[in-house]
Formats: structure tokens, C-alpha cells, sequence
């Protein structure tokens, strides 16, 4: 696959308005080919959520529900975070939530499509959407999906405590 240039870096920094707002970013992003996966994606999934939110979860790329519906974090991943925002009572539209990488990269594999990671130059590709709509990071849910059964439950205790200290921090404010 070959790279396209958007700005003569490989990224789509170009593309990001001046005085961004996340609906201006939302817009340019639709329409960014600064690497090849937006030939294979359904559309662009960009981030949602408040536009002044205090806490951001940053997946990875989206997933194929989330290429599909064109919503973050919607696939089993986001299952798990909304279940644990639940647990430690945390509102979902308290949060904002994105992706690294706006497209879906998958290979197919008959009529399914499996996820492939997005390589470097993806992720920098996309990394001034990232940079323009950023707030604050925390851990991506799927981690706890890919571990191991007897690590599952020690993973998502530590995930809940986390989002619970994050509970405890909006709460104070």
C-alpha cells in the first residue's frame, strides 16, 4: 500500500481546521485519505461526547460495529466500558470518547472482517485528529477481552478501581 500525502508529511494536519470545534474536526475528518484505510472503511468514526468532558478514553481504532454504526466504542469493548461507567456510577455523556486511528483496518476472512492493529504511520497519520480533540487518557476496555480467563477479573477490578478514582475526581469538582 502506498502512503498519501495530505500535507507533504504523510499526516492529516492539514486537513484539521484553524479554531477547531469538535463539528468542524467531525467534518474534515470525514473526508481525510491521509492513509490508505479509508478505502476499506464503512466511513470515519470520530470521537463523541462533551466537548468540554474532564476524562477520555482513546481506543486504538474502531472495531467493526463501530465502522459499521460510525459510533466509538458501540462493539464489545464499548459493552465493557459502559458496564463498568454502571459500576462506578459514572454517566457515559460525562465522558469523551475516540479513537487513535479513524478507520477501520481489518482483513477479510470471508463475510467476516477481523481486526488487524493499525501500523505506525497510521497512527500518525490520524494523530493531529487525535491532537485537536484530545482532553485526557485512560486505559482501552479491550485489554481486558484479550486477557487471559484466570487475568480477566484482576483486570477489570483494576479497570473499575480506576474509573472509580476518575468517579471520585468529577464528583469533586
Amino acid at each position: 500500500m502506498s502512503q498519501l500525502s495530505i500535507d507533504g508529511d504523510g499526516t492529516a494536519a492539514a486537513l484539521v481546521p484553524p479554531r477547531p470545534s469538535l463539528k468542524k474536526l467531525r467534518e474534515a475528518a470525514a473526508e481525510c485519505k491521509a492513509c490508505p484505510l479509508w478505502e476499506g472503511g464503512t466511513q470515519t468514526v470520530f470521537g463523541e461526547g462533551g466537548a468540554h468532558a474532564d476524562v477520555v478514553f482513546v481506543g486504538e481504532q474502531p472495531g467493526d460495529r463501530e465502522d459499521i454504526e460510525g459510533h466509538p466504542f458501540v462493539g464489545p469493548a464499548g459493552k465493557l466500558l459502559d458496564k463498568a461507567l454502571e459500576e462506578v456510577e459514572i454517566d457515559r455523556s460525562q465522558v469523551y470518547v475516540t479513537n487513535v486511528v479513524k478507520h477501520f483496518r481489518y482483513k477479510g476472512r470471508g463475510k467476516r472482517r477481523i481486526h488487524q492493529k493499525p501500523d505506525r504511520w497510521h497512527v500518525s497519520a490520524c494523530l493531529p485528529w487525535l491532537q485537536a480533540e484530545l482532553v485526557t487518557l485512560t486505559t482501552h476496555p479491550s485489554a481486558i477481552l484479550r486477557a487471559e480467563d484466570e487475568e480477566r477479573d484482576a483486570a477489570m477490578d483494576q479497570f473499575v478501581a480506576d474509573l472509580a478514582n476518575v468517579a471520585t475526581w468529577l464528583n469533586e469538582r
